[in-house]
């Protein structure tokens, strides 16, 4: 039945995108640097541009592995899974007809799933690691940027208000607030009184020629919440962890913690009282931060 089903909607061309549940029935059905699905007999134009943009191809692949990986794991309704799959594919291919919105869609869906994926490995840790709401088009703007060059910004100055704007409408607010890593950098920029952590990553063999932004994440607002260096330190100088923090002004507590994770280009929200770092974790304010 899951067979004939996938074979159906493959010849169709509507529903290909991403439902490796399906299409894993498929032998051969892709190459290694292609989409999860055939580009043999596609017709629409979201799989075309797919097939024909190896970005692309490359998110569909995450995609797919990532569904693969919810889908398994036991508490979850794999039928309610595949029809909420269903669903997304049936949207995209109605609402998108390029390659900016293919991006955005599919970025948004990953992370969908993976917020998934955390609720059903513990509701605890879900509490502490669900992201932070902001509006669908300013939060489509901000991923629009991943992948984009930073080379040449010198910490931002031209992003301060009433300067040249080249991240679509962010700028850096005042006092700025930024978090230093090995190989990349954390800016807290705004938009529209939403504050979003962008990671810059630079390798640091690239000798200043290799920037790119490569990861976002939606903070709360500005009044009530502190950016904060942490650290987990491990007891041997060396860290677990290093990233940043949220610190409630009028609690004065952590409230939510962000892993910068340098090697993978991730900005990975972590549970704290989950994996009990909020009894070692150590916070200061940042050098140049508020």
């Amino acid at each position: 039945m899951i067979r004939s089903m996938t074979t159906s909607a493959h010849a169709a061309g509507t529903l290909t995108v991403a439902m490796v549940a399906l299409l894993a029935a498929l032998p051969g059905a892709r190459a290694d640097d292609g989409p999860s699905f055939s580009c043999a007999r596609v017709t629409s134009t979201v799989n075309k541009l797919i097939c024909a943009t190896p970005a692309l191809a490359a998110l569909d692949r995450e995609l797919a592995e990532m569904f693969t990986t919810v889908a398994a794991q036991p508490t979850i309704d794999r039928a309610a899974l595949q029809a909420e799959e269903s669903k997304w594919v049936s949207d995209l291919q109605r609402r998108c007809n390029d390659a900016a919105c293919i991006e955005s869609a599919y970025r948004g869906r990953i992370d969908d799933l993976r917020a998934k994926s955390a609720h059903a490995a513990s509701p605890a840790a879900d509490a502490e690691t669900r992201p932070f709401p902001a509006p669908d088009p300013l939060l489509a703007s901000a991923r629009a940027l991943i992948g984009k060059s930073c080379v040449g910004f010198n910490f931002l100055d031209a992003l301060k208000p009433g300067g040249p704007d080249p991240l679509a409408g962010f700028f850096e607010p005042q006092p700025p607030s930024l978090v230093g890593a090995r190989g990349g950098t954390v800016f807290v920029l705004q938009k529209a009184g939403v504050r979003v952590a962008f990671l810059f990553v630079a390798p640091e063999d690239a000798n200043g020629k290799s920037c790119r932004i490569a990861d976002l994440a939606v903070l709360p607002p500005a009044a009530n919440t502190a950016v904060l260096e942490c650290r987990v330190p491990a007891g041997d100088g060396n860290d677990i962890s290093h990233g940043f923090g949220l610190r409630d002004v009028k609690a004065r507590k952590l409230v939510a913690y962000w892993e910068i994770d340098i090697k993978n280009g991730k900005l990975v929200r972590q549970p704290l009282d989950v994996l009990g770092w909020t009894k070692t974790i150590r916070c200061n304010y940042p050098e140049m931060g508020e």
